[in-house]
């Protein structure tokens, strides 16, 4: 549709009635580009025009009750046909009014007759009622439907997590953050197929009475709607349990036992975001104004439907996975609010977590929860107490994760999984079925889905699919409580047994002498910000051609006085400056592949050289006449150390040879690493264990599970690491360590995915030798490490 020629007034007009409030849909969105803000914005206007069109078209094909759009002379005609449905029904399509806030003109009447014109020609009535809601899902464009991920799971992921949580044809669904509506249809499938007929009374009875949808955007409600009404657009209904508010807020009332009345889709504004303080700002500034309420399908003026404590036999929910820093400051206050919640889910975690909580509130002692949600909730501070209270409240009966797809939400920047579990207290000897899915979601039919189900559930002895598949006592669970990692976040069962069984006997026969890193014994490294001070202060030392990638400066020569130096895409100018004024430094991991870097460093700079001023126009410091030596001298005070592990690194990289580096000199380094605040034989002893196999088990198992090609080892991921404690050390023990680390510091290690597939020569001296000075049987040794490396190889390759 041409909307790109409207005001930017009409356009903010538009996006503030679509989205509710912009801000939050940007942090949910993740949009950052004022360019993305206007073409996303454009794109779910003219969706949702074509989507009240394209459902009219078909209402008229199938019912008959209303004229059949003809070419239009004016919008006001189109509104006109508009009235006359929303008499009937389904004002909850049409309540978003767009076309009064369209400007009348020659090129968006033209566009809409051809919209008109080409469902004429492309017949939609005669899809059939089960394919519909994806008709309607699929018109957002695919690069718009990228970008708003966070309100759509694959449709096949959505079968699959409805199929094992709904247990009844009647159960009471609710989704408190219903996006799309894709997870409300799944739930509808699946009601049907167990009621085993579809007929006008049945399709009433769901969506009057048994399935609910909340969503704080009005957008979102919209997609919901379509998607519910189009299960059977010939039947109408009194209303939607559609509603448009934040179901965070449901809690309060909840807590109290009191009853929650969802009043009409409107404009006015709920008490219960007061505290938002909205106002109204420019499009690129992110308008905070919202819509709140029910979507009412009947046209009464205060149509409301009711929410009571526990009254749902089953939640479901893919809720946002947006970081809570991320969250507009008006919004967090309200977060900070919901006391109840975080009572329940602690205050760290990101939003989902809020949602999985206010599962306490909503579903029935004995019902269910089907969630989608990060794998992170397994490990880490933050996730601890929603873990916590998953544990002990709940009895999960199955999490599937993607084997080949990186998560079952579309565009997710997590790893996710599917947590289906039953509100009641568990046993020891429940079982946790566990399943790897190892195929493409994109290739898989709604069939394939309801196999899966039926396999998993263990109704048929075969799926027809590549499932890998491992039942794990609760026991195994309620012990594990502070790291499921290991049991849930590998690629395939077999390497969770194989590096379980190690671990178990790592911590039987050594156990004694092994610790874990203290928070005290973490720092940042050298924070790099603004943009363009690491482009000032690094100078790059050039003994590796990949190191130079994200260079700025590049060591050319080191004489006894001074250094010579020169910008990467300028190397015909050389710039000096005296030895006296750097300091050693590592910039980046990469092409690093000794442990011992004392001698080969990086350098930072600390003080103005001849023709800098040259170099600072060039860089991307952008204030650049506020910038001075200084700013990098104070930033180095406290930064100093002589060992630090790589924090965001990628560890399947042919450049990462190591995890950990140590150098006889304090250095500085930027925060893409952390600074271990270990020195001497402390330091070095343990630079050998986090770059054996005990420390690389702990950097898979333990880092952020993140869909990008980096891993992310934050503080209170390193507190879980497992260090030697050397005070439990014998005086031999440390000897035989520190001669092992001198041998060792010399060699040139290949990449971490090559030390361990071709079991390199360098990789099973220091895990043969280190194991067994800590206490393990040579024979012992040999008979583990080639089971544990074809794991380790196959996670960094899947991973």
């Amino acid at each position: 549709m041409t909307l790109r020629k409207i005001s930017e007034q009409d356009i903010e007009k538009l996006v503030n009635l679509i989205t509710g409030r912009f801000d939050l849909f940007m942090a949910l969105s993740e949009l950052r580009d004022e360019s993305e803000v206007e073409n996303v914005a454009i794109d779910l206007i003219s969706y949702i025009i074509t989507n009240q069109i394209l459902f009219y078209h078909i209402y008229s094909k199938k019912s008959g009750k209303v004229p059949e759009l003809e070419h239009i002379n004016s919008l006001s005609e189109l509104i006109a046909h508009f009235d006359i449905i929303t008499d009937i029904n389904f004002k909850v399509i049409y309540q978003i009014d767009l076309l009064s806030i369209l400007p009348e003109n020659d090129e968006i009447r033209e566009s809409l007759n051809k919209i008109i014109h080409i469902l004429k020609l492309a017949r939609p009535e005669k899809v059939k009622h089960d394919l519909m809601g994806r008709l309607f899902h699929d018109l957002l464009p695919p690069e718009t439907r990228r970008i708003l991920a966070a309100f759509y799971t694959n449709p096949i992921a959505a079968d699959i997590l409805e199929g094992l949580s709904i247990q009844r044809w009647y159960d009471k669904v609710i989704d408190p953050a219903c996006g799309s509506g894709t997870l409300l249809v799944a739930s509808y499938k699946v009601k049907e197929k167990k009621k085993g007929c579809h007929s006008q009374k049945v399709h009433r009875k769901f969506v009057e009475k048994d399935i609910t949808g909340l969503d704080l955007m009005p957008f979102a409600a919209h997609l919901t709607a379509v998607n519910l009404s189009s299960q059977s657009i010939k039947t109408t209904t009194e209303k939607l349990r559609v509603g448009i508010m934040d179901s965070l807020s449901l809690s309060k009332k909840l807590y109290k036992k009191e009853t929650c009345k969802i009043s009409s889709f409107t404009k006015e504004v709920q008490s219960t975001f007061n505290s938002f303080n909205p106002r109204q700002v420019s499009l690129y500034k992110y308008s905070t104004s919202y819509s709140s309420g029910a979507v009412t399908a009947d046209g009464k003026k205060y149509a409301q439907f009711k929410i009571k404590r526990r009254s749902f036999d089953a939640c479901i929910a893919n809720p946002p996975f947006s970081d809570r820093e991320k969250m507009p400051d008006s919004y967090l206050s309200v977060l900070r609010s919901y006391n109840t919640l975080t009572e329940i889910c602690g205050s760290q975690v990101n939003l989902w977590g809020y949602f999985f909580a206010l599962c306490e509130y909503l579903v029935k002692n004995g019902g269910y929860i089907g969630f989608v949600i990060p794998i992170n909730i397994f490990r880490g501070k933050a996730t601890e107490k929603i873990r916590e209270h998953l544990i002990k409240n709940y009895t999960i009966e199955y999490i599937i994760k993607a084997g080949k797809n990186v998560a079952f939400s579309e565009n997710a920047r997590f790893r996710d999984i599917l947590l289906i579990a039953r509100k009641k207290e568990p046993h020891d000897w429940d079982k946790v079925r566990f399943v790897i899915l190892n195929e493409n979601l994109h290739e898989l039919t709604f069939r394939d889905a309801e196999n899966i189900v039926k396999y998993i559930k263990g109704e048929t002895f075969t799926a027809g699919k590549d499932l890998d598949v491992i039942d794990y006592d609760y026991k195994l669970i309620k012990d594990n409580n502070d790291n499921l990692m290991p049991l849930f976040g590998l690629s395939n069962t077999l390497s969770g047994n194989v590096l379980g069984e190690f671990q178990s006997i790592i911590k039987k026969k050594i156990g004694h002498i092994l610790r874990k890193l203290k928070r005290t014994e973490i720092k940042e490294g050298f924070h790099a910000s603004p943009a363009g001070i690491s482009q000032m202060a690094f100078i790059t030392n050039k003994f590796g051609n990949n190191r130079l990638k994200h260079a700025f400066l590049v060591l050319k020569d080191d004489k006894k006085d001074f250094t010579y130096f020169y910008i990467k895409n300028w190397p015909e100018k050389v710039f000096k400056t005296k030895k006296d004024d750097l300091r050693p430094a590592l910039r980046t991991i990469t092409d690093i592949n000794r442990f011992d870097i004392t001698e080969t460093m990086d350098y930072i700079i600390s003080k103005e050289f001849e023709g800098w001023r040259n170099v600072l126009k060039l860089s991307k410091f952008k204030k650049k006449d506020r910038f001075t030596y200084k700013i990098i001298k104070d930033k180095m005070k406290n930064k100093w150390t002589n060992m630090v592990t790589a924090r965001r690194f990628r560890p399947n990289s042919k450049n990462t040879s190591l995890f950990a580096f140590y150098s006889d000199k304090k250095f500085v380094a930027p925060h893409t690493f952390k600074y271990i605040l270990m020195e001497g034989t402390d330091a070095k002893i343990n630079t050998l264990c986090l770059n054996s196999v005990l420390g690389i088990i702990n950097l898979l198992l333990l880092r952020e599970q993140t869909t990008e090609a980096y891993t992310d080892i934050m503080e209170s991921d390193l507190i879980l690491f497992d260090v030697v404690n050397t005070e439990l050390l014998t005086e031999e023990q440390i000897l035989q360590l520190l001669e092992l680390y001198d041998e060792l510091k010399q060699y040139e290690f290949p990449s971490l995915i090559d030390q361990f597939e071709k079991e390199c020569e360098e990789r099973v001296k220091l895990d043969t030798k280190f194991l067994e000075i800590l206490g393990l049987k040579r024979e012992l040794i040999g008979e583990l490490l080639p089971r544990v490396y074809r794991c380790i190889t196959k996670e960094l390759k899947t991973n």
